[in-house]
């Protein structure tokens, strides 16, 4: 029976850091690198021939590591391996791409970043799961059988990796120490796994684990959900206690699942789900979804994070439980409305039976679960720098170069709206060149990339014989997000007020003045940063712009055409990159100077938030989120004084309450006061485990950049 002792924990902090590979288990990263460089890649044009080659090639002679006190197996010598070679069919890919200048200019310049992705996908975990690896071995072989000579290239594929990855089943369990109880166990249960489906809860933790590290360092594909434990694990568990295993040893190894994939340390974190229907569970809700929770709340991670889907029929108690954890310090939870979330994925032609089961990818991006692989972070586009474009016809200031579309010299506009539609041109304009390049490295996926593992779990690619990135999905969408907001929409106010309300300034007068970072006019920056009318505090002006921005974009996006037989999907949120395409954006009128942060997510522009977090949910009870389907959410900054004693988590509760009844898409946040972050960041000793929720992940404050700190302190009350 395996117990989690406190032994076990301290050992798995520091074996997944510094992994002791066998060195007679396999050879090392590079000299794979060396070998599947110089046998596969040299002359061979065959992206799908060539990755699956590799990929067997790493996972049969690959270092392992299998420690004699473990109770799970997972560790490969493999980082790399692939996506250095990928790298080089990449290069040559964009050797080709069409105006590849104005494209490396706009990422010069933090324009926008527009292109492929590869980094935001989950494999179908309760296929994968209820099949097993021979499972899918043998479907592949069923339909290879009768298949077209073209498809059955595809299906050798699948055959072939998933074989290799058997093998490397078995060498984990070649290793295992079968003179202790815990090597014993973990032995039996990869020989199991290498060819048949798991019986057991304790089977189907080891296949994950196995899996992720395999999609991740092999395939190259980063895995950004491990599925919705909840309903995924709950038959297995209730089994196994009919079988005898006892609840506490299932306990237990739960409790060990989470803590390995919190000692990844992945920068955004390791995501789950709980709760929602899914088509092999019909309750939202059961008691196994508030059991996941508890095991998981009690260890505090910061590197392992949850979404929670909030549905009719859930009982309140159990959110209220989930805020009491944020109020005591553990933020890595996101609130994701079921109602909202499913009518966007509606809009962008996802149909009713299958949007009832969707997976929040990666940060707050839900997708259908079984027919979806959606490239969600395509592009990030900058708002503001439609409006600097528009202040300068076009012309971008870090270089003086002509890039964008001639709006009009800045003496024409007689009105605020005529020029705002310019602002929508140059908007329009952007978002066409982001669909462009989105679409040019799509319609080269297959030349960049291929993904038998992946796709070996979906049943829509082995009906289609085409594999993941050759558009084998029914669903084959690509993410647009949008970034600063608040930024632009604060910009917006402040020229209407002193350009065209009391007209203090020209519009010349004041871009000459940005262009100088405010030093022509420093009276007028600490002006517009003090201007009563911004964004997230209810204000009618503010809240209408802020609308017209979000129905601009969406129409220009939402259900547009993409380069792999599916669609766009617009975001708006920011993650990192509000600080990122901060830099080399030139001063905004909001009061913002050189290279300083854009606005984050939904939220207001620091320090502007005057009316609260009431303010904000007034401002985005006006926006209709179905139309950002690619995700989007609402921050909070919340006192410790204002969610205090007993009916502290209720009354965060009825935040969360009060947006998803407007119509919102997600939450999360963080619940803290300033002295103790400045007394975090003066003495990070006594702080190491203080968490905080940075974008769409959590992270120790102690461990930010003092840039990302100085953020939090400003920003708290």
């Amino acid at each position: 029976m395996f117990v989690l002792t406190e032994e076990y924990k301290s050992k798995l902090k520091t074996v997944l850091s510094n992994p002791n590979y066998i060195e007679s288990s396999g050879k090392t990263c590079k000299q794979l690198i060396d070998e599947v460089t110089s046998e596969y890649v040299d002359g061979e044009k065959n992206v799908a021939k060539i990755q699956t080659l590799c990929i067997c090639h790493v996972l049969r002679n690959a270092r392992i590591s299998v420690e004699p006190w473990d109770i799970f197996a997972d560790k490969i010598d493999a980082d790399d391996s692939i996506e250095s070679f990928r790298n080089k069919f990449v290069s040559e890919v964009y050797k080709n791409e069409p105006d590849a200048k104005r494209h490396s200019q706009a990422w010069e310049f933090n324009q926008f970043w527009a292109g492929r992705d590869f980094g935001h996908v989950a494999p179908d975990w309760h296929r994968l799961f209820t099949l097993g690896i021979g499972g899918i071995i043998d479907k592949a072989k069923q339909k290879r059988a009768t298949a077209t000579k073209e498809k059955a290239g595809f299906y050798d594929t699948v055959i072939q990796a998933y074989e290799a990855m058997s093998d490397l089943v078995l060498r984990f369990a070649s290793y295992a120490d079968i003179a202790t109880e815990n090597g014993k166990k973990l032995y039996d249960c990869l020989v199991w796994i290498a060819k048949n489906p798991p019986r057991t809860l304790y089977e189907v933790l080891e296949l994950a684990l196995i899996y992720y590290r395999v999609e991740c360092s092999v395939e190259r594909d980063y895995v950004r959900s491990m599925g919705q434990l909840d309903a995924l694990w709950e038959q297995f568990y209730i089994n196994d206690i009919a079988n005898g295993i006892s609840k506490q040893e299932n306990d237990d190894l739960i409790k060990a699942f989470f803590l390995r994939l919190n000692a990844f340390k992945v920068v955004a974190n390791v995501p789950f789900a709980l709760g929602g229907q899914t088509t092999y569970r019909n309750a939202s809700y059961t008691d196994f979804t508030y059991h996941v929770f508890e095991l998981y709340s009690s260890l505090q991670l910061a590197y392992v994070k949850a979404h929670v889907r909030v549905a009719e029929g859930i009982a309140e108690s159990y959110f209220h439980d989930i805020c009491a954890d944020i109020i005591g310090g553990n933020s890595s939870y996101v609130f994701m409305n079921d109602k909202t979330i499913r009518k966007g994925l509606q809009r962008v032609g996802v149909s009713e039976e299958d949007c009832k089961e969707y997976l929040v990818m990666g940060c707050y991006e839900p997708v259908c679960t079984h027919h979806e692989i959606c490239s969600t972070c395509n592009s990030y586009l900058s708002l503001p720098r439609a409006l600097t474009f528009a202040l300068n016809n076009g012309v971008e200031p870090g270089n003086g170069e002509f890039s964008s579309v001639r709006t009009g010299e800045l003496d024409t506009f007689r009105t605020f709206d005529e020029f705002v539609k310019a602002i929508e041109i140059q908007l329009d304009y952007i978002i066409s060149k982001v669909r462009q390049y989105i679409v040019f490295a799509e319609e080269n996926y297959n030349k960049m990339n291929f993904a038998p593992l992946l796709s070996g779990t979906y049943a829509d690619t082995m009906d289609s014989g085409k594999d993941i990135y050759e558009g084998g999905m029914k669903y084959n969408n690509s993410g647009v997000n949008l970034v600063g907001l608040a930024t632009l929409v604060d910009s917006l106010m402040a020229i209407k007020h002193f350009v065209f309300d009391t007209k203090q300034y020209t519009l010349s007068e004041l871009n000459g003045i940005l262009l100088s970072n405010w030093e022509k006019d420093e009276e007028l920056c600490i002006k517009c940063k003090k201007l009563n009318k911004k964004y997230g505090n209810g204000n009618a002006e503010a809240d209408e712009l802020t609308s017209r921005i979000i129905n601009f974009a969406s129409e220009r996006l939402n259900g547009m055409p993409n380069g792999r037989g599916g669609v766009f999907r617009m975001g708006a949120f920011s993650v990192d990159a509000y600080m990122n395409m901060a830099r080399r954006q030139p001063a905004t009128p909001d009061g913002r100077r050189n290279d300083e942060f854009l606005s984050k997510n939904l939220t207001a522009t620091m320090g502007c938030d005057k009316e609260g977090i009431s303010g904000l949910i007034r401002t985005l009870s006006n926006v209709d989120f179905t139309k950002t389907p690619n995700g989007c959410v609402l921050d909070f900054i919340v006192h410790p004084s204002v969610v205090s004693g007993e009916k502290g988590p209720s009354v965060l509760w009825n935040v969360v309450k009060s947006h998803f009844a407007n119509g919102g898409f997600a939450v999360h946040g963080n619940v803290f006061d300033k002295q103790r972050l400045i007394d975090a960041q003066n003495n990070p000793d006594k702080y190491k485990n203080l968490q905080v929720r940075v974008c769409g992940w959590n992270a120790y404050f102690v461990e930010l950049s003092k840039a990302e700190q100085d953020v939090f302190i400003a920003n708290s009350k």
